[in-house]
């Protein structure tokens, strides 16, 4: 979504009906959730008709699949304010208070209208007037709001996360010849958290592949464990020379007796060896033991 701070461009329509006036916006107005002098104040007012009225600023995207709209917003007159949020097919009456709050609204179409305003097509609002502040417009694919990416002329992407423990920051507390490695995340089939030496050689990790959760060890030889899991587990993987163990949710360990842990300098959270392969998910927890825990406290841990 472009002008992401900037209510007052020609990229958001201001409309109303016949019996209101158009929304006038005055931009910098006020200071933003981030510190700048960057809010907008939006003054509207419709006369009440049953519903039939608009007083909005409003934004037509055409994408598809499930997207959120989201936006920070704050009453300029010190009292509460009851708005209408719209978003395609989806809309709710909010409040609005003296404090920034940010607002979301989810739909699935392929035709999106991203709305703030005082009535929507049979609904209205008890009130017929608003003067609020707006800041930090988003549209965003998924099913919840996500940290505030600003736009002005041109549409921005998030960058992929890349987090990595390197150097002494590494060496300093890991043990190359026994260790465990603990998380609790969810994910769509990528890696959650892996030790490497940055190329593909020397490797172990933890990662999903649709419901199964992996310990990979690749050295001279590759040893592939597998198991079932749930959509958000905790899962562990603990190894040692010829004595490798993986499991979830406290459910069976899953042995191996042939592998050889391999030379590693780094930890790669939330991405592969060569900052690929993202996990799309979330990270709750991450821990790591340098010492080779017993299968049962594996279980326990996990459970």
């Amino acid at each position: 979504m472009l002008r992401s701070e900037e209510f007052d461009s020609i990229y958001w329509r201001k409309i109303s009906s016949t019996s209101g006036t158009d929304p006038v916006v005055t931009p910098n107005y006020a200071t933003a959730p981030d510190g700048t002098l960057t809010a907008n104040r939006i003054v509207g007012t419709i006369t009440p008709t049953g519903g039939a009225d608009f007083s909005l600023v409003r934004k037509t995207i055409v994408t598809s699949g499930d997207h959120t709209w989201s936006i920070w917003l704050k009453s300029n007159t010190g009292s509460n304010q009851s708005i209408i949020i719209k978003y395609t097919q989806a809309a709710g009456i909010v409040t609005v208070t003296p404090e920034w709050q940010r607002f979301s609204i989810t739909d699935t179409q392929s035709n999106f209208e991203c709305d703030i305003g005082l009535g929507n097509e049979g609904s209205q609002v008890t009130g017929n007037s608003m003067d609020i502040l707006a800041w930090g417009a988003q549209l965003e694919a998924g099913s919840f709001p996500t940290s505030y990416i600003p736009t002005t002329s041109s549409a921005v992407t998030r960058a992929a996360d890349v987090a990595e423990i390197t150097g002494s920051n590494f060496s300093s507390w890991y043990n190359q010849s026994e260790g465990t490695v603990f998380t609790e995340a969810d994910g769509k089939g990528s890696r959650i958290v892996g030790l490497n030496d940055g190329t593909d050689s020397n490797r172990q990790e933890l990662f999903q592949s649709g419901n199964n959760v992996f310990c990979f060890q690749k050295n001279a030889n590759v040893n592939e464990v597998n198991i079932s899991i749930a959509a958000e587990d905790k899962s562990v993987f603990a190894y040692k020379t010829n004595d490798y163990s993986v499991t979830s949710s406290g459910g069976s360990v899953v042995t191996d007796t042939s592998a050889t842990p391999p030379t590693v300098n780094q930890m790669s959270i939330g991405n592969w060896y060569n900052d690929t392969g993202q996990l799309n998910g979330h990270i709750a927890r991450l821990a790591y033991y340098p010492y080779r825990l017993p299968d049962a406290t594996l279980q326990e841990i996990t459970s």
